[in-house]
């Protein structure tokens, strides 16, 4: 949606961008998602945007507070390491069994 008058419009989106902040269940991790979320916002309470009235709404909220979390936690979590390589007569063994365990015939 948009409006070729949106002087008006940056306050009203500013609101709805801090609203939008303060419902996220977790913070944003990017600005594409964030501008997203506003622009839908927007949209369902039939509030005209464009591409300049987001930026300047998003840049006077940033003046007060973060628009995106600062750092992402990160998991480490240890894996298994991998198991050796089969080479292919030992694949094809694999194969022949599983094949005779189901009742398939293979050709030899």
């Amino acid at each position: 949606m948009t409006t070729g008058n949106h002087g008006q419009r940056p306050p009203v989106l500013a609101a709805i961008v801090h609203d939008v902040l303060r419902r996220a269940p977790e913070p944003f991790v990017t600005l594409a998602d964030l501008v997203e979320t506003v622009k839908c916002r927007a949209a369902r309470l039939r509030i005209p945007y464009d591409a300049e009235a987001i930026t300047t709404a998003l840049a006077l909220v940033a003046r007060s507070r973060p628009l995106l979390a600062t750092s992402t936690p990160r998991v480490l979590v240890e894996r298994p390491p991998d198991p050796p390589v089969l080479s292919r007569d030992d694949a094809r063994a694999i194969v022949r069994r599983l094949g005779v365990a189901v009742g398939i015939e293979q050709a030899a």
